[in-house]
């Protein structure tokens, strides 16, 4: 397993992994399934404010990823961070999360 910092080229499997969680899950606040778009401006953002997504891959396959951004908004909240987790169901049960 390869833990690295996401690419652009690893948002169509993030979003896939995203939208199983939104859809399928209770995981998540989020109701409505993210589109590409939205998943890039949301990572891009979040990357040009220092905040990473990393992913896990195995033979070339994604088993999950972690991203993180600030808690809230607000200069109080500036040290704070919330972070996401979604592993793919063949990688769960497994350390990775």
């Amino acid at each position: 397993m390869t833990v690295r910092h996401a690419t652009q080229d690893d948002y169509p499997a993030i979003l896939e992994l995203w939208n199983i969680a939104i859809n399928d899950t209770l995981i998540t606040f989020n109701v409505t399934p993210k589109t590409l778009p939205e998943l890039t401006d949301m990572l891009d953002t979040r990357h040009a404010a220092g905040r990473a997504t990393f992913v896990a891959e195995k033979d070339g396959r994604l088993g999950g990823f972690a991203s993180y951004d600030q808690f809230r908004p607000g200069p109080g909240y500036a040290p704070t961070v919330e972070h996401s987790i979604m592993l793919a169901e063949g990688a769960r049960g497994h350390g990775l999360g």
